[in-house]
């Protein structure tokens, strides 16, 4: 691949990021290293079967294309927190909005499935099975919103072979307009993914337990994330491509010199866009089985008591938040904004603690800070939903924004 020094060529490739191209892409754990898993189903495996989970080697040979088990990958796999009391990541997790039949039937439901497992697995290709009947078209379409499943859609690309038959790329880097090919090797693919993984693992079982409500692990996760992740505005990263600055501080640390950053890669650097960190919360909660909801919204952002927050939304015109269902009851969480907040009361006081002014909002809360001129929306994953009503707030709203909420 040559270097790609013209900005509007590096801008397309943002834009990739953001599935204005297609790209079949999901979150998967590599087998960096040995690990065991027991009393929690695997979607991969059949009763009675034995899996050993080997570290990588540059030795090893590409694992082949799996075989489409209807029966074995139409069965969900269960709530590993609440049955046993540790959290194991789910490569085959999808939202509840795929489950609707008027969304995707069975038979696409489980081939989905089989493709988180392939990714998950390290595979290097797949076949479409013919009882598909799926045209060109459809595939793509396909693809596209199963790369939405996750929200690491970056981090794998898919080409054809022939017909029926595709080629994986992990980390896909785009040549031109169209051509895509992998730069960076699979060791450090597997490495990257199970970085992640173990970190979506570790935050959840040390953050929260099977005796916390809905709202408590939501409420926790919240905090956590706003704690741990830096947020890149989208737009200011634009500006950085064609000054050549490097304010953001991101790494690549692949050993290609042309190799362009996934979204995976950022999370594991523990950096978001802004525009995706509702993503990456929507995508812990959905691991833990609890009901949300990923909306957002055109509209205008109501000037809030904080200078910082208000300079950071000024010139937004769309936002993204999560709607959380618990007990009967529907709350706004809007993660972006209690970002914002947090990290300018960090400047005075490092030792201070995220206070949670915009979880747990009503429609009625929600409308004081973003007035939404053209209606709330579905993400195009999640359109077979209808959205709740958040009739009240979680906790009684506080006049002061750096009051403790707790």
């Amino acid at each position: 691949m040559l270097k790609n020094k013209i900005a509007y060529k590096k801008a397309l490739k943002i834009a990739a990021a953001y599935g204005v191209m297609l790209s079949f892409a999901i979150s998967a754990a590599g087998c960096g290293k040995p690990k065991v898993v027991e009393d929690y189903p695997v979607s991969a495996v059949g009763e009675g079967e034995t899996v050993t989970v080997a570290d990588d080697t540059p030795e090893e040979q590409a694992l082949g294309a799996l075989e489409f088990d209807k029966e074995l990958y139409s069965k969900e796999n269960g709530d590993s927190l609440r049955e046993t009391g540790v959290f194991v990541y789910d490569p085959t997790r999808i939202p509840a909005s795929y489950i609707d039949p008027s969304n995707y039937n069975p038979d696409k439901l489980a081939f989905a499935r089989m493709l988180l497992q392939s990714v998950h697995d390290g595979r290097k290709e797949f076949y479409v099975p013919e009882e598909m009947k799926l045209g060109q078209l459809e595939l793509e379409g396909f693809l596209a919103s199963v790369s939405m499943i996750n929200p690491l859609t970056q981090s794998v690309g898919v080409e054809k072979i022939e017909d029926n038959h595709y080629a994986i790329m992990y980390f896909p880097e785009t040549i031109g307009y169209t051509e895509s090919t992998q730069l960076v090797d699979d060791e450090y693919v597997a490495a990257q993914k199970q970085m992640f993984i173990d970190y979506v693992e570790e935050t959840i079982n040390t953050t929260v337990s099977k005796d916390d409500s809905d709202i408590e692990i939501a409420e926790k996760i919240y905090r956590k994330l706003i704690e741990d992740f830096e947020v890149i505005p989208i737009m200011d990263y634009y500006m950085e491509m064609e000054t050549g600055e490097d304010k953001f501080g991101l790494k690549n640390e692949s050993g290609v010199e042309d190799h362009f950053i996934s979204t995976l890669e950022m999370y594991n650097q523990k950096k978001v866009f802004d525009m995706r960190f509702s993503n990456l919360y929507y995508f812990f909660l959905d691991q833990l089985h609890i009901e949300c909801y990923n909306v957002g919204a055109t509209g205008k952002y109501i000037e809030q008591d904080n200078a910082a927050l208000n300079e950071a939304m000024q010139n937004t015109n769309s936002e993204g938040w999560v709607i959380i269902k618990a007990d009967d009851k529907a709350y706004n969480c809007d993660i972006i904004l209690d970002y914002y907040i947090y990290h300018d009361a960090k400047e005075n006081d490092p030792n201070c603690e995220p206070n949670l002014k915009y979880f747990g909002m009503s429609d009625a809360t929600r409308e004081e800070v973003w007035h939404a001129t053209g209606g709330i929306y579905l993400n195009a994953w999640d359109s077979v939903r209808e959205i709740p009503k958040c009739e009240e707030d979680l906790k009684k709203k506080k006049e002061d924004g750096n009051e403790e909420t707790d």
